[in-house]
């Protein structure tokens, strides 16, 4: 916010969040993170009817910051993205057709 505003901090993710803010960096820090929330619960609470037992993932490195400001039955997964591209990788190695499998390496003449 403050690259569109010659006034305003910059505020980081650390610190306490309160609803009510009593400076400029905990409303910047509030109304990022509980605006951010109530959409998302919003959002989340709409899916639901359409989709009865409806889970929600977080994910992201700021994820489990984000899910904090979630109710209930939201889990957080930092670096799901990550994760699967991993269990892929071991699947394909399982299989033996892992990257290095049978394919010369970038750069190589063989």
């Amino acid at each position: 916010m403050h690259e569109h505003s010659a006034k305003l901090p910059i505020v980081g993710l650390e610190g306490d969040v309160a609803l009510v803010a009593t400076s400029t960096e905990e409303a910047l820090r509030s109304g990022v993170r509980n605006g951010l929330g109530y959409e998302l619960e919003g959002f989340a609470r709409d899916l639901a009817h359409q989709f009865p037992g409806l889970v929600v993932m977080v994910t992201g490195g700021d994820g489990p910051w984000v899910a904090s400001a979630l109710k209930n039955g939201i889990f957080a997964v930092p670096f799901l993205t990550l994760e699967g591209l991993y269990a892929i990788l071991l699947h394909q190695f399982e299989l033996g057709r892992g990257p290095a499998v049978g394919r010369p390496r970038p750069g190589s003449t063989g």
